[in-house]
């Protein structure tokens, strides 16, 4: 069953126009953001669930009620299971998913993901250049 998440994928919204030069405001509104994805994904992991496809894309934000939905919960699995590398956003994906660490994939890597996408947003560029995984 689909259900209606109000909001934009925070890709799509533009928190900070201009990183060299972050009004308050904006810094507030990342803030809020931050931490609502933040309690968002613990919720996640408080159910024994890793969602492995962190990205902009899958986290909604909805500016009028400053609330964060996670999307995208297609690769998502619980964490007491062996978990094998995945293609995710590249982009975003920490170096266990790469499976080049020989670490488990759990939910630390999604925090590293979250990590890297709000990085994206403060910094207005990508953590690291490029799409390719070996990069990180």
């Amino acid at each position: 069953m689909t259900q209606f998440a109000p909001g934009v994928s925070i890709g799509d919204c533009r928190l900070i126009t201009d990183p060299t030069q972050i009004s308050r405001e904006e810094l507030r509104q990342f803030c809020r953001l931050a931490a609502r994805a933040c309690e968002a994904l613990g919720w996640v992991h408080k159910a024994d669930i890793v969602h492995r496809d962190v990205s902009d894309s899958n986290i909604l934000f909805d500016s009028d009620s400053n609330e964060v939905t996670l999307i995208g919960f297609g690769m998502a699995c619980a964490i007491s299971i062996e978990l094998k590398p995945s293609a995710s956003a590249c982009k975003y994906i920490s170096p266990e998913q790469t499976g080049r660490t020989n670490l488990p994939v759990d939910g630390r890597s999604d925090l590293y993901s979250l990590g890297a996408v709000l990085y994206e947003i403060a910094a207005g560029h990508p953590l690291f250049p490029g799409n390719d995984a070996l990069v990180h």
